[in-house]
């Protein structure tokens, strides 16, 4: 099985330069790997996830390791209001 730094030993650093990706579910899991993998190519990211608290801690992880521009948006996707809210930050 691969470690963490063996899938991420391949990245091209500026692959997604200057290109902003959304990721739901990025506060662990696949979300949370997807959101590293983006971030270690250069990726800005707009996040989201039901859990707030989980949130803060991926976002200052990705900006830590990384120096991915993040953006956190905590909601529940399933309602309007939390699409909404993550389509307005993800615009900015």
């Amino acid at each position: 099985s691969m470690t963490q730094f063996e899938t991420l030993s391949n990245a091209n650093p500026r692959r997604f330069a200057g290109q902003a990706v959304v990721i739901t579910g990025a506060a662990r899991g696949i979300g949370l790997a997807m959101a590293r993998r983006f971030a270690s190519e250069g990726a800005a990211l707009a996040i989201a996830d039901l859990s707030e608290a989980d949130l803060v801690v991926a976002r200052a992880a990705l900006q830590e390791e990384f120096g991915a521009d993040v953006i956190a948006v905590p909601g529940d996707l399933s309602q309007e209001a939390g699409a909404e809210a993550l389509q307005a930050a993800a615009s900015r």
